[in-house]
């Protein structure tokens, strides 16, 4: 069960529907940078915490961060396209 939850929380899966649902929801406003920030700090908080990569999930771990600004930003370029217009 402890793996399946990590791999879960590693996946950039989530992280990238998390961004995607922010910039849709949101778009670009003071709240969604700031729980942006949030996100990314504690991104960064969580890969200093799980301290040296391993080998196998390192890569799912450092690309969750990008993922997640990745997908924010393709969020608000839809909610521009399809919602505001």
């Amino acid at each position: 069960m402890r793996i399946i939850s990590a791999i879960i929380i590693n996946s950039p899966l989530l992280w990238a529907s998390a961004g995607l649902i922010l910039g849709l929801i949101l778009g670009v406003t003071a709240e969604s940078l700031g729980i942006l920030t949030l996100g990314m700090v504690l991104h960064l908080i969580y890969m200093w915490r799980k301290g040296a990569p391993r080998q196998g999930f390192e890569g799912w771990l450092f690309a969750s961060g990008p993922v997640f600004l990745a997908s924010w930003i393709v969020g608000f370029m839809l909610r521009g396209i399809y919602i505001v217009t």
